[in-house]
């Protein structure tokens, strides 16, 4: 059991950094759609670019929310775990 708490501390620490990680990737994808979206509104001569790629990115936002399925909250090899000791 004392061999258990050094691992168990271990895999919180890699999850909280693989949701950081995450977390990050999210971030940086989001902005990179709003500087594209910024872009395209400038070429196409909008009055106020970022304000037209904000708009834009939200909108597309919305949308896909609208049609994106809910995920599982957890992956699926960790849904079996979880199903077996519940069981």
């Amino acid at each position: 059991s004392s061999l258990s708490t050094p691992w168990n501390a271990a895999f919180g620490t890699f999850e909280l950094n693989k949701a950081k990680a995450q977390a990050k990737r999210e971030r940086v994808t989001h902005f990179r759609q709003v500087a594209d979206e910024i872009v395209d509104a400038a070429k196409d001569g909008e009055s106020d670019p970022v304000k037209a790629g904000l708009e834009a990115v939200e909108a597309a936002k919305e949308t896909e929310a609208e049609t994106t399925p809910m995920p599982s909250p957890l992956p699926s090899s960790r849904r079996s775990i979880v199903r077996g000791a519940t069981s």
